[in-house]
Parts: structure tokens; sequence; C-alpha cells
């Protein structure tokens, strides 16, 4: 005979009946205590060299690619390390107070002087990065190229003068000075050289200095104390005699960012490459100027573009009727030859560093002999945002890896022009901008900056750090466990020899 367990009766007057009724129960489940582990948040070290005085994209950039001056230099100084001491925190591109001191030797040299040019030049010894730092520098060029622009970033800041004023380069240990089979010989090689070009009479230049945000309390104190911990309040410390952290450093960018309705967003997923290319009008008018506009949202990778015309028949690999070079993400302005064919099509190609390319689809445009006068002023300008934002990716070759970061915003003024990350960004009528940029992993510092017809404004820098890999962990477990109650000889009668044995 099977008995199935007793369900609670609802007969009971009292919590005795209850009891009565219902029989003794058993708690029989287990209770594990663990220890509860301690708070092991700390601070990323990959930030260590993204400071808030940092050179942005656009500026790095630029000084990587600048041209030093012909003939010798007026000034020259040469920062390498000794045995006893360094010049940089190991394998980072950090400045130690050693360095800044020769640096601000330099910039109290560099007093009353105008049409400054400097170049600085980064070396390292033989020594190969160690693994834990690679995600940060591959290699020792990318390290002596870092460590350069440490430089080049303080003496900018000292200086107050721009990013093309600068040529900047990373040498790695391809030129030693010393042998590097000595501790000596190393500590020669693992240098920074800084060349200076100069005029001395004075500049009778008026400068206007962009105001970063009011109240900036996002500046670093330099008498701060390096404690182990810091409180603030929206990225500010309670203390002022403590130095602020990464955290307290965003914190208050985040604050500021917040009270301008601008919104910097990052999403590992959404890394997907948009390139695309419009003319405005559809319509062109022979020998006159014809606006195309184009987008990308992997700009990082990219290092030239043009425009390539057709006639309506050829096909991509054809030689074209036209090519025009331009920037990545950049419009421009095209004057249609007057023997140009009537109807022409065209494409947006793009190329990286190492001469690989991608291309949009090809699209129509036809030629006419005199502009249309049903567009008015109002509908070209919503005309140049049309294909904003939209792809027409065809033919792709460059990888693009890492995360996308959105950068969005509204209240514009009207005159108000929005640039981020080095790329001027369009505004709606509405006072309303979005942009989204594909970065590669590592750490980035995101700048925008919000001006006037003037020049002036707010400017905002955000670090972050994009992982190189992101995992998600799904677990499920489904467990049923029970225990059965029988009399009598249920095996028998049920001829199961796996249950009705009075165990779990």
């Amino acid at each position: 005979m099977t008995c199935l367990p007793l369900r609670a009766q609802e007969t009971g007057n009292t919590h005795e009946d209850a009891v009565n009724l219902r029989g003794k129960m058993v708690d029989r489940s287990r209770v594990d205590d663990a220890h509860v582990s301690p708070n092991s948040e700390r601070q990323a070290t990959e930030f260590a060299k993204l400071t808030p005085s940092a050179l942005t994209l656009a500026e790095r950039k630029t000084m990587l690619e600048a041209v030093a001056p012909e003939g010798a230099a007026q000034r020259s100084v040469v920062i390498e390390d000794e045995i006893k001491g360094s010049h940089f925190e190991s394998g980072k591109a950090v400045l130690l107070p050693r360095t800044m001191e020769v640096l601000n030797g330099l910039l109290n040299n560099l007093k009353g002087k105008r049409d400054i040019r400097i170049q600085i030049v980064g070396h390292t010894d033989s020594q190969r990065i160690a693994a834990s730092l690679r995600p940060v520098y591959p290699d020792n060029q990318a390290l002596s190229e870092a460590r350069a622009l440490a430089v080049a970033a303080f003496l900018k800041q000292g200086l107050q003068i721009p990013a093309d004023a600068f040529s900047v380069s990373g040498k790695g240990e391809t030129q030693p000075v010393a042998s590097n089979a000595n501790p000596e010989g190393m500590a020669k090689n693992r240098r920074v050289e800084i060349r200076v070009w100069f005029s001395e009479a004075p500049a009778q230049v008026t400068v206007t200095r962009e105001k970063v945000i009011d109240n900036n309390a996002c500046v670093t104190n330099p008498s701060a104390a390096e404690l182990p911990f810091s409180i603030s309040i929206d990225g500010q410390p309670v203390q002022l005699d403590a130095k602020a952290q990464e955290a307290d450093f965003q914190r208050c960018v985040d604050v500021a960012l917040e009270k301008a309705d601008i919104q910097i967003k990052f999403d590992p997923l959404n890394v997907s490459p948009a390139l695309n290319v419009w003319v405005v009008p559809s319509t062109a008018v022979r020998g006159k100027q014809t606006y195309f506009g184009t987008y990308t949202n992997y700009a990082w990778w990219l290092r030239r573009a043009e425009l390539r015309v057709f006639a309506k028949g050829q096909n991509a690999q054809e030689t074209p009727f036209a090519v025009v070079p331009l920037a990545p993400g950049a419009a421009l302005q095209w004057q249609v030859p007057d023997d140009a064919p009537t109807e022409l099509v065209y494409l947006l190609r793009v190329y990286d560093a190492d001469g690989r390319f991608d291309e949009t689809l090809q699209k129509p445009m036809r030629l006419l002999e005199r502009a249309d006068v049903l567009v008015d002023a109002q509908r070209v300008q919503r005309e140049k945002l049309s294909g904003w934002g939209e792809s027409s990716l065809h033919l792709r070759n460059i990888p693009a890896r890492g995360g996308s970061v959105s950068i969005s915003g509204e209240k514009i003024q009207p005159g108000q022009t929005v640039t981020a990350m080095g790329i001027a960004v369009p505004v709606d009528d509405k006072g309303k901008f979005a942009l989204r940029q594909i970065l590669p992993p590592g750490p980035h510092q995101v700048d925008v900056a919000v001006k006037d017809a003037n020049g002036k404004g707010a400017s905002f820098r955000r670090n972050l750090s994009i992982a190189d890999q992101d995992w998600f962990y799904v677990a499920v477990a489904d467990l049923t466990v029970g225990r059965d109650s029988t009399t009598g000889p249920a095996q028998l009668v049920t001829n199961d020899t796996q249950h009705y044995d009075n165990k779990t």
C-alpha cells in the first residue's frame, strides 16, 4: 500500500491542534556559512598614462605626422636614465618629478620666445615589454612613442602652443647610443631627445584661452598628498590636500557633462562599421560646386579617403572619371567639369595604414544645365544631414574591432558648433547631435567641445578603457530533492526496485 504525505489540515482552531493534525516536522535543510570576501576593487592601472592634461586623439595624430624643421636647433635637451634613477615609471609613459624639473627648466628658457617648434624623439633599451604591459604597449616602439607624447603634452600645456608645433616620434631600441650588454649602457639608451627651434623677437599676439568649465573642480591640485584613499563629492575631494583618484576625475567630468546635456555611452557589442557618402542636391550642375557629405564610425583606423566618380555603366574596378581626395569623415565641394557625362555614379573609398580599403555602393548622380529653382536653402541644409549615421558599406577589408562610444547632446544654441573626438558633428534645427565611433581595445580619452563663432565655449575630456574581450557567463541549475514514505510491499506491487525504499 502506497501512502502520500499528509497535507496540513485547516480545521484546527489552535496551534496545538494544527501540530497534532500535521505531525512533527523536521527541517533538514542545510545552511552553509560562507565568509564574505573583502572589497578588492582597485583603480585600473591602464589609466596611469591618461592624466587630465593628456593629448586628444587628434592632437596625437597631428604631432606624429608633423615634420621637424630643417637646420640646427637653438636648444637641445637629452633626458636619459641613470642606474640609480629613472625619468619614467618602469614600463610606462608617466613622468616622474625629476623629469618635470628638467622640463620646467626648459620652459623657463623658452619664455618670451616666438615661433616655437619642438621635435621630441623617444628611445628605449633592448629589453622586451613585460607580458602584463603588452595590451597597452605592444613593443618598445610603442612605449618610446608614448613617452615622447607624454613629454610633448607637458610642454604643450606649459607653453600654450598648438599641437602642430610639435614633431613626435618613437624609435624603440633601433638607435642605441651605448651597449645594451650592461646596465650603464641600457640606462643611457632609455632617453628622450628634445630639439627646439624659435625666434627671439617677442610676439605681439593676444591669446584668448578656452574656458573648460565654470568652477572647474577637475583640475589637478599639484600640492595634494598621495593618500591611499580619498572622500569626494561629485568628483571633488572633501579634503583639499587629498589627491583625486581616476574615478574622482571621471565623476567630475560626468557631472559637468550632465549639466551641459551631453551623454557619453559605451557599447561593447555594437561594433558594426558604417561608411556612407551622399550628394546635395541629388542633381548637380555643370561647372558649379557640388556638395558631397561623408560619414564613418571607424575613423580611428582610417588614414585617407577619396571620392571616386565614374560614368554610368562603369564598375568600381575600371578607371574612374575623377578621383577627389579628402579626409575621412569630412565633406567636400567638387566642381563638375563641363565635359562630364550627363549621368554619373560615385562612391567613397577609404584606406587604412596598411593600404587596405573599403568602399561604399555606387550611387547615381544626374547633371543639369542649370540649377533647380525649387531648391531652397533650408532644404539643402536638411539634405546635408540626410546621410549622417547611415551606412552604404559594400566592400569591406579593414578590420575594426573593440567597442563603440556614443556621444549625444541637446540644447545646442544657434551659432554653436560641436566637435567630438576630433570630428565636426552636425547639429539639427532642434539643437541635437549624435556621434558613434568604434575604438580599439585599450585606454582612450574622449573629448567633446562646444564653441561659438568666436571660439569660446566648453570642453570635456572623459577617460575610458575598452576591454580586449567581453565574456558573459550563464549558469542554470534545476535540482529536485524529495523523500518517499511507503508502507507495505510497495516494490512487490509496483515491480519498481529503484524507489519506495524510504530513502532520499
